[in-house]
């Protein structure tokens, strides 16, 4: 409160501090930190993301955008985003509705032209009861990957739902250009 008396007694009001105060409250903290603080914090989140189990707590499927999500922040992250290859190496795909695979399909594209010449890391989650229904849907999602797959570091593909057998598999026959298949079936 002393600090707007002086500039009122002085007959300035209390406009150029306050002017101050919003230069001050505009300039992002973000703003302040390296470009290259920026890049390790966005590749921890990605690779984060990666890494931990892509279900919550109660067994139900969690899809998270990754790097999409660091792009809608702010231009800051946009730019580091984009900029950074190593973002874009970690490609979730979470199918759980065959409505959603054209979109999955181009944003699958995006990953793996940003990504560079970095070895990839491809998870596809597959809810079981999509494909008995409607299978043909399904391949055009994976053959966005299939030229990418010799590349792959690692390529999971994970059924959502207990599986007995394994029957689905036949019916994604780009699989078998995969490096390194590993399968993941949740019990």
């Amino acid at each position: 409160m002393d600090n707007l008396r002086v500039p009122i007694a002085q007959g300035n009001g209390p406009q150029p501090l306050l002017k101050l105060e919003m230069a001050f409250l505009n300039k992002s903290p973000i703003l302040c930190l390296p470009f290259e603080i920026l890049v390790e914090i966005s590749v921890c989140y990605t690779e984060g993301i990666y890494n931990a189990t892509h279900h919550d707590r109660f067994g139900t499927p969690n899809p998270t955008p990754g790097p999409f999500l660091l792009t809608a922040i702010c231009q800051t992250w946009r730019c580091v985003a984009l900029a950074t290859p190593r973002v874009w190496r970690n490609i979730n795909i979470h199918i759980t509705s065959t409505d959603k695979v054209q979109l999955l399909s181009e944003q699958t594209k995006q990953c793996i032209l940003l990504s560079g010449k970095l070895l990839l890391n491809i998870i596809f989650s597959i809810r079981r009861d999509i494909l008995p229904i409607n299978p043909i849907s399904i391949p055009p999602l994976l053959d966005v990957t299939r030229d990418v797959a010799p590349f792959a570091g690692s390529y999971y593909e994970d059924l959502m739902d207990a599986v007995e057998a394994t029957p689905h598999l036949c019916l994604i026959p780009c699989l078998r250009y995969i490096h390194r298949p590993v399968f993941f079936f949740l019990t």
